[in-house]
């Protein structure tokens, strides 16, 4: 081999290499950004005393982060383009550092909601950097191991979250929660800077921003959430705010709709659901979202209301879910050769349906041992459930259109746990009320029955009642997608 070769091998050697070193970065930073959403669920108990907010309101410290998420995700190719790949880095990574020192600092629980949503934008912006990274920097060759990697990332974190919260707030106090994050973020941040470069010359075409569609999606979803959160002790449209806020958020929404829909370069390219294919898997992902993150808040909050369980004690249970996670995850390649992909989603559905309904029984008559089955069958059946949809949403899309149909895929993902949170925490609240209020006029307080225990049935039945509403939404789902495998069977049937 000549000399010349052997440079250029070794040129190409350390290139992949140095690739490598700033995605595993990245991939320390997508841990760091998922895991945050776990952490606060499972300590949102010391969280809430310490801030001196209800309980009920913590939805809004998930939900204002994933609704951040959601404006981040769509801007993220626009602003890499603008920035180059290492100043992108730089400065969500530090942002997201930042915010964290921010949030643990808050000095009000609406503070600290405004530095939850300054910390999920970072995390979605660092999020789609990732996926970024996997397609422009490694080699194909090296694709299909980057994206394992990915997915056990994206599976670890629901296991690491909970353990560290349990940890680190009886040990250190809710604050050490985002502290945390310095270490974990400086490492990420040496790795990416290691083989990142000034490319922004590399992105020399003009820029074009769609002001209104960011402007409105901004508006109209800020509005929506206030309004899923708060309508209920407002009394949802009696109160004037609360329907001049929903208003404004429909028309808004309506807006960016219409703009995306007219706009050369829209924020998010909605003229791709025309792609029946795609519209079912964005449909099916916006209400897994709001299952999976609804659970992730819900959990927490039964273990503490119903229970008074500690941080720690918490992650002893949500831990079963992301171990069943992670190892369902390394059988996937196995399970997708040999199972039809709409049976496969059909059957992560229904055992999704299964784990809420046993938590639905848990919340009424609690044994430990139900709660590790429901964990476990939920750690299984969403990973059978979620991966497949995402193999499902790309392969009928046009390679020119992949990436505008992973940011809808991811969107709607996010877009279903920010409502979820808000609407099934809303949803406890309002049963919760109800129940308590039969619970009074039935005489119960004359027979003798002190007000803690009315007030912890009707938690009880409140819980049950959401769990039910979440098995029922996925049972419907697997429905679905059990017809369209009979469908497809028998398309495949006709064609030979």
């Amino acid at each position: 081999m000549e000399p010349r070769s052997i440079g250029g091998v070794m040129d190409r050697d350390k290139k992949t290499t140095l690739a490598w070193l700033s995605f595993i970065g990245s991939i320390i930073a997508v841990l760091m950004s998922i895991m945050d959403i776990q952490i606060t669920n499972a300590a949102i108990g010391t969280i809430q005393t310490a801030m001196h907010f209800p309980l009920e309101k913590g939805s809004w410290l998930s939900s204002s982060y994933l609704m951040a998420e959601i404006v981040t995700l769509p801007l993220s190719g626009l602003m890499l383009r603008a920035l180059g790949t290492k100043r992108y880095a730089f400065i969500f990574c530090v942002t997201f550092m930042v915010s964290s020192v921010l949030c643990a600092q808050a000095w009000s629980f609406a503070s600290l909601v405004f530095f939850r949503a300054l910390q999920g934008g970072a995390g979605g912006a660092l999020m789609a950097f990732a996926y970024n990274l996997i397609i422009v920097k490694l080699p194909p060759s090296d694709h299909g191991k980057a994206n394992m990697l990915f997915g056990a990332t994206v599976a670890l974190a629901p296991t690491l979250g909970p353990m560290i919260a349990g940890v680190m707030t009886e040990s250190y106090g809710w604050q050490s929660l985002f502290y945390i994050n310095l270490p974990i973020g400086l490492l990420a941040l040496s790795l990416m800077m290691t083989g990142l470069h000034n490319d922004i010359h590399d992105f020399c075409q003009k820029l074009k921003v769609d002001f209104l569609g960011l402007a409105t999606i901004v508006i109209g979803l800020a509005c929506l959430q206030y309004v899923l959160e708060e309508g209920g002790s407002q009394g949802w449209f009696s109160s004037p705010l609360i329907l001049t806020l929903f208003m404004t958020a429909m028309c808004a929404l309506t807006v960016f709709v219409i703009n995306e829909l007219r706009v050369r370069d829209p924020l998010v390219n909605l003229f791709l659901l025309k792609n029946y294919q795609l519209l079912i898997s964005c449909t099916a992902n916006l209400l897994a979202g709001a299952a999976l993150f609804g659970c992730y808040f819900l959990i927490p909050y039964l273990l503490i209301t119903l229970k008074s369980y500690s941080p720690i004690q918490i992650s002893h249970i949500i831990v079963f879910g992301g171990a069943a996670q992670l190892v369902t995850l390394m059988c996937m390649p196995l399970i997708l050769r040999r199972v039809n992909i709409y049976i496969l989603i059909a059957i992560g559905s229904a055992l999704f349906a299964l784990s809420a309904i046993t938590w639905s029984f848990a919340s009424l008559h609690f044994q430990f041992d139900w709660v590790i089955v429901a964990q476990i069958l939920r750690g299984i059946g969403g990973t059978l459930m979620l991966t497949p949809l995402g193999i499902l949403a790309t392969t009928a899309i046009k390679k020119s259109d992949a990436a505008s149909a992973a940011i809808l895929f991811n969107v709607s993902r996010t877009l279903g746990g920010a409502l979820g949170v808000a609407m099934l925490t809303t949803l406890v609240s309002y049963r919760q009320a109800h129940y308590y209020a039969d619970f009074i006029h039935a005489d119960h307080v004359a027979e003798g029955v002190a007000l803690v225990t009315l007030k912890s049935q009707s938690y009880q039945l409140a819980f049950s009642d959401t769990f039910q509403l979440i098995c029922g939404v996925l049972l419907i789902t697997a429905c679905i997608f059990t017809i369209l495998w009979r469908n497809d069977r028998d398309t495949g049937r006709r064609q030979r």
